[in-house]
């Protein structure tokens, strides 16, 4: 009860307009809340897809150092029940049907001379083949080591619930084909993968192994864990009104086209990798790519086919220029220059010093030379060193002299060793 002397307004409680500013300013707050927290979920859930397609990568790589190869993709469409569910689908040859639900593309190009164009296969991981491979690293029962690679199936699927999709060059997946000793060639590598700009984001362009992406948050041409197809890419987007439909080619930079669809149409071997954008135009850009490469690039393999040996082989399909400026090679090992050779350099007159002289010519050991007496030794005299592009001849015995061996009984007279200090002893056996 309000005293007599206590104005009415007072004794009233909040006038309307008073709620009203709470309830604005409180709508504010919440929706900076908000914001933030959702800019915070999209964060964190890129981290764990780039951080689960970095430990499917790691398994490829790992894959290919084992097996020689790297595994065909899986089958999207396949569900749980079904027997292919996460198995690779491998053509057995290259005039073969695609497998179900795969898209296998044409390149236009024949990186390994076998007078086809190469094919780059499009599917998703195929995380049950992965799996088995890490529980059984070198496909051999009596040697079940496990691999070291922190892996397990849910790593692919993305934080969106999406299986993460995977593309890779097939003349590089040949089971029974490669082994770790005789691996593909790292050189195969056929896809094309550019920037928002269509320009080529791998060096040189078209070589890239395989590419590993997760289609984001729309889920644009992703499969769920049960085989189900989320959005295609080749309708109308119910979320951008935009149109999906493809050409069959590059898309990249196309009128009305997000560059994102790139990734998805299945109709080429091109893929895009670019910044994140999620205005709702053309650029939008939700998906996280992963390209694979880097650790072939070098053309200098090891090989161990020589037994115990250790030798080294390069990986080039053409000829190999060493040089400067040498940008079309006529040899398989086409040298404009000096290849040095540990202290040495081979040069026009042979082995020589880094300043081209005391040149030592290879003829010597191997070969003819113009006057054979400077190869030959005198009668009774034989080769002690090559000297001044010469033979140096000694006679065996000129300090020896007279020795006398006794051999015991059963045995016999076999050879006669001069020590470094000048000392002659008989060998017997």
């Amino acid at each position: 009860m309000c005293s007599n002397n206590i104005s009415q307004k007072r004794c009233g409680g909040f006038t309307i307009i008073e709620l009203a500013i709470v309830v604005i300013i409180s709508g504010f707050m919440f929706s900076i809340i908000l914001q933030a927290y959702n800019a915070y979920m999209q964060e964190t859930k890129l981290r764990e897809t780039i951080d689960q397609t970095r430990i499917i990568e790691d398994a490829l790589y790992q894959f290919y150092s084992v097996r020689g190869r790297y595994p065909c993709p899986a089958n999207p469409g396949a569900a749980p029940a079904d027997a292919d569910y996460g198995i690779e689908s491998c053509r057995p040859d290259f005039t073969s049907a695609c497998p179900a639900n795969l898209s296998c593309q044409t390149t236009g190009n024949d990186v390994d001379l076998d007078g086809r164009d190469d094919f780059v296969n499009i599917g998703i991981v195929p995380f049950r083949t992965i799996d088995n491979f890490i529980l059984d690293p070198d496909d051999n029962p009596d040697t079940p080591e496990t691999s070291k690679i922190d892996y397990d199936i849910s790593k692919t699927i993305d934080p969106y619930t999406f299986r993460i999709a995977y593309a890779v060059s097939e003349t590089m997946t040949r089971p029974g084909n490669y082994s770790a000793v005789n691996p593909a060639n790292p050189n195969w590598g056929v896809i094309s993968v550019v920037d928002e700009n269509n320009r080529p984001a791998v060096d040189p362009p078209d070589s890239a192994h395989f590419v590993l992406y997760s289609s984001g948050e729309n889920g644009l041409g992703a499969y769920t864990d049960q085989g189900t197809l989320v959005e295609s890419c080749t309708v109308i987007s119910a979320v951008t009104e935009l149109p999906e439909s493809t050409t069959g080619f590059n898309d990249v930079n196309i009128s009305g086209m997000r560059i994102e669809v790139e990734n998805c149409d299945n109709t080429d071997t091109v893929f895009v990798q670019s910044f994140r954008s999620i205005a709702n135009d053309n650029n939008y850009f939700d998906d996280t790519l992963f390209t694979g490469k880097t650790p072939f690039d070098n053309i200098w393999k090891t090989s161990f086919a020589g037994g115990t040996e250790s030798w080294i082989y390069n990986s080039n399909l053409g000829n190999v220029a060493v040089g400067e400026g040498l940008v079309a090679p006529t040899e398989r090992l086409h040298v404009d220059g000096s290849a040095r050779a540990e202290d040495a350099a081979q040069a026009i007159d042979g082995f020589c010093t880094t300043a081209n002289t005391d040149c030592f010519d290879p003829n010597f050991v191997a070969g003819t030379m113009e006057d054979p007496a400077d190869q030959t030794c005198p009668d009774g005299q034989v080769i002690r060193a090559i000297e001044d592009n010469k033979v140096r001849c000694v006679n065996p015995f000129e300090s020896v002299g007279t020795i006398n061996v006794a051999c015991p009984p059963g045995q016999y007279l076999s050879g006669i060793i001069v020590d470094s200090s000048g000392s002659v002893t008989g060998r017997c056996s």
